[in-house]
């Protein structure tokens, strides 16, 4: 896909839920994964991201978008001050209208998020309470348990 298209649709992603800054995008053959955001610019891995399904692109550009407005939905979410980039990133996915793509997203590739992932998902607009949740069922996944 070329770079053009895919910032097209960053483009209209963004604009479609009010946030008028876009990050460049770029493509990046030594990726460790299919995507990093870094210095306001979505860096993708060419083939991965262009063998993916149309679901997943959008799923890997949402995040990447989620971390491009971190600040942001911070400053509108108070409750997200302490969450991780990840956690958030994953929030602006499900707020943006691709709760499911996500769902099916994280429950696939090496380490599937599982269901109580997806449970904390579908309350994606209780604030608080996914702020919580998603908090806890975090640092269990990074600790391991």
């Amino acid at each position: 896909m070329h770079v053009d298209k895919v910032y097209n649709i960053v483009r209209t992603l963004s604009l479609e839920k009010g946030f008028n800054s876009f990050p460049d995008v770029k493509y990046i053959e030594d990726l460790k994964d299919v995507a990093f955001y870094a210095a306001r610019t979505i860096l993708l891995r060419k083939e991965e991201f262009d063998n993916s399904s149309d679901d997943d692109k959008k799923v890997v550009l949402a995040h990447e978008l989620g971390h491009h407005f971190e600040s942001d939905i911070k400053t509108m979410n108070p409750s997200f001050r302490d969450l991780g980039s990840e956690v958030i990133a994953d929030w602006f996915v499900a707020h943006i209208g691709l709760k499911e793509e996500l769902k099916r997203y994280r429950s696939s590739g090496d380490k599937p998020y599982g269901d109580r992932f997806n449970e904390i998902t579908d309350q994606h607009q209780d604030i608080d309470k996914f702020a919580k949740d998603i908090g806890i069922w975090h640092m269990q996944r990074i600790g391991g348990f």
